[in-house]
């Protein structure tokens, strides 16, 4: 899918990104630092802010690309 950007929905970047957001209020809630579930987290924001929350969670990989 990545490589030939191509993002049919298997599950959704936009769901991927609640639940992210679900393993971020759970750590908090823990007390736990999880710097990879922010970092993932904000990746797949910014895919989602670029116009691909409704492709598949790959297409995370289209965060930060011209």
């Amino acid at each position: 899918m990545m490589i030939e950007r191509s993002y049919a929905p298997s599950f959704s970047l936009r769901s991927a990104l609640k639940d992210a957001g679900l393993v971020e209020e759970a750590a908090r809630g823990a007390r736990l630092d999880l710097p990879l579930a922010r970092t993932v987290a904000a990746r797949m924001q910014l895919a989602v802010d670029a116009g691909h929350g409704d492709e598949d969670m790959a297409a995370a990989a289209e965060a930060g690309r011209d």
